[in-house]
């Protein structure tokens, strides 16, 4: 049996970033283990179709300090996806962005 993966997802309140919540709390060897929102007022959120709550923090930063996932899922913009892939690989958290608008330039500076 394969370990199971643990994801945050950041822009958790969004569309995108509540359904990719939901397909983590149903996909075999996938655990959702926290989101990230700027709009965040609370301490946790309650995935859709669930009863199942993860924390909730206002900043990859605070999410960091009490879990740390295998894997973040970024929904933001391209402003705040350039900022959350870069705090993540400084955490040493892989990241996958579904965000649009990072720009030649953004992606240079996230290569290096």
């Amino acid at each position: 049996m394969s370990p199971e993966i643990t994801v945050a997802v950041n822009g958790a309140l969004g569309r995108m970033g509540s359904t990719v919540l939901s397909a983590a709390a149903v996909e075999p060897g996938v655990s959702p283990v926290g989101g990230v929102d700027i709009a965040a007022s609370s301490d946790s959120v309650t995935i859709f179709g669930t009863s199942t709550s993860v924390p909730l923090a206002p900043s990859l930063t605070k999410l960091f300090a009490i879990s740390k996932p295998d894997v973040v899922v970024d929904f933001t913009n391209g402003e705040a996806a350039k900022e959350s892939i870069l705090t993540c690989i400084d955490a040493g958290v892989r990241v996958v962005s579904g965000s649009t608008g990072l720009s030649p330039e953004d992606m240079e500076e996230i290569r290096q």
